[in-house]
């Protein structure tokens, strides 16, 4: 699926609504997302993708804008994504707006990995010499 979106050339329009797609079809999505420029609507509702999924998905666009329209609605499960549950205390990592209240589970690596550009973004805020970004992490170690 990932190929085809990104030597697609012509499609506009993708609605993937209540395909069963999963995580590896969403980072699968994402490979593709990176390279299609044409692409304007991705609609991938009721797919239990997860929040790593989605995850993967919003970055994707995020490199290539080409995407105005992305429903995501009923994709985040706290059993699907992350082996832990999905402990983002209710919400999605956003690198483009990263405040907010997380709760991460060290022993999770997807978990890691926010902890981690969560810290690479600090970083780059203390470089730029703005307004630090102010978020609470609470870890738990189970």
């Amino acid at each position: 699926m990932g190929k085809a979106l990104a030597e697609n050339s012509t499609l506009q329009f993708l609605d993937l609504s209540s395909n069963r797609v999963g995580l590896k079809g969403a980072i699968a999505l994402a490979d593709g997302l990176r390279e299609n420029q044409t692409l304007r609507s991705l609609q991938i509702n009721g797919n239990p993708i997860g929040d790593e999924g989605a995850t993967k998905i919003i970055d994707a666009v995020g490199v290539n804008c080409s995407v105005r329209d992305l429903g995501l609605q009923d994709c985040l499960g706290k059993e699907v994504g992350s082996k832990t549950g999905g402990s983002r205390a209710g919400c999605l990592f956003d690198p483009l707006n990263p405040t907010g209240h997380y709760v991460l589970n060290l022993a999770d690596p997807f978990d890691v990995e926010i902890l981690e550009r969560l810290k690479l973004l600090d970083r780059m805020d203390e470089v730029r010499a703005r307004v630090r970004v102010r978020v609470r992490v609470r870890v738990r170690v189970s």
